[in-house]
């Protein structure tokens, strides 16, 4: 097998994120929902209304007056889990999932925390496209950046086999 694709493991847990906050998908039945480009997946709330959503690198104007998320997906160091050269052997590739949400200041944390609910469930210790969640940490209050919201903070770490 070629080695693990970046690129292909950050676009499945974006993917999952669009669905389990109301992205438009194509096609469902029941939980299983398929994307445009036909990735099919299983989410638990395939009713929510459509929450603005920032990813990184990629253009996002923030709204004022209501409540958004910013998702970043990081990668950390990897293990070797079997001995071997560039050829049969297998890595254990490791990130986290960061996201952080954003409501207005004054209006109190209601749909933030609802929101970091939604967060926190769609990833804790779940498996997706060879893709192993542990469990989410949070919400976690901190300094808003930018400063006109309020912040919270979900954080799930992964683990993808690599084999090579």
């Amino acid at each position: 097998m070629a080695a693990a694709d970046l690129n292909s493991i950050k676009a499945s847990i974006e993917t999952h994120i669009r669905a389990g906050f109301g992205a438009n998908i194509e096609a469902q039945n029941q939980d299983l929902l398929v994307n445009q480009s036909g990735l099919a997946f299983v989410t638990e709330s395939p009713y929510s209304a459509f929450t603005p959503i920032s990813f990184q690198n990629a253009f996002f104007e923030p709204p004022n007056i209501s409540t958004w998320l910013q998702c970043e997906v990081s990668f950390a160091a990897s293990d070797y889990l079997t001995l071997g050269g560039s050829t049969e052997a297998d890595n254990d590739l490791r990130g986290t999932v960061i996201i952080n949400i954003f409501s207005p200041k004054g209006v109190g944390v209601e749909s933030n925390y609802e929101l970091a609910d939604k967060a926190y469930n769609l990833f804790n210790r779940r498996k997706f496209d060879g893709i192993h969640f542990g469990s989410s940490n949070g919400p976690q209050v901190v300094t808003p950046n930018p400063e006109a919201y309020f912040q919270s903070r979900i954080l799930t770490e992964f683990s993808f086999i690599e084999h090579l």
